[in-house]
């Protein structure tokens, strides 16, 4: 186990009472979470320090908004609800078969690193350096992933919710009963993007 997981989870992890697996998931993404609000913070109020990214000419900006930034984001999405929606259920475990701890770790690492990719996807645009004439493109497709990163939240809300509801029901029944908690990311409005882009593309005919 990383040194990075608090106390909590060690012990939970060591112990492996009732119900470990799913306890162990929830301790280990609140401890991703808070050593993540310094970040979820610059993302949100535009500071990222770092090397300037320097674009010049629509060529350039075009490239590295949509074949980069954008392609790079599906796929880290992509990678999100696999993680959850499939990780997750394979990790804890059906009803009646105990959880993997290699799977639990792999699942949530893979699923901070994701979190923590689209966070930094997000604070790249703010060391972006362009034209006056392609500050808008630029501003409009850094604000892409914002929908992304309160849906995570929300979902890794849920998940702890899911889980000590699920544990208390477990305490009155006897019968753990896993409460699904799909992942579905919603795409962000890219109408006014795309105008922009295409009023760029008329302007500098490419």
């Amino acid at each position: 186990m990383s040194q990075k997981v608090s106390r909590t989870a060690l012990k939970i992890a060591v112990e492996k009472d009732d119900y470990w697996a799913f306890l162990l998931v929830g301790q280990l993404l609140n401890d991703f979470f808070e050593r993540s609000k310094n970040k979820r913070l610059d993302a949100e109020l535009g500071i990222s320090f770092g090397t300037p990214i320097e674009l010049h000419g629509i060529t350039e900006v075009s490239s590295w908004v949509v074949s980069t930034k954008i392609t790079s984001m599906l796929q880290t999405v992509d990678h999100l609800e696999k993680a959850m929606n499939n990780g997750y259920p394979k990790a804890v475990g059906k009803p009646g078969v105990e959880g993997d701890l290699t799977r639990i770790i792999h699942f949530v690492s893979r699923f901070s690193e994701a979190y923590e990719h689209i966070l930094d996807w997000r604070l790249q645009f703010e060391r972006v350096e362009v034209e006056a004439e392609f500050q808008k493109i630029i501003d409009l497709a850094s604000t892409f992933t914002m929908n992304v990163i309160v849906e995570i939240e929300k979902s890794v809300s849920g998940l702890s919710k899911s889980i000590y509801s699920s544990i208390e029901k477990a305490e009155n029944s006897e019968e753990m009963v896993r409460e699904e908690n799909i992942l579905t990311l919603t795409a962000p409005d890219i109408t006014e993007f795309i105008q922009e882009m295409e009023r760029l593309k008329a302007r500098y005919q490419i």
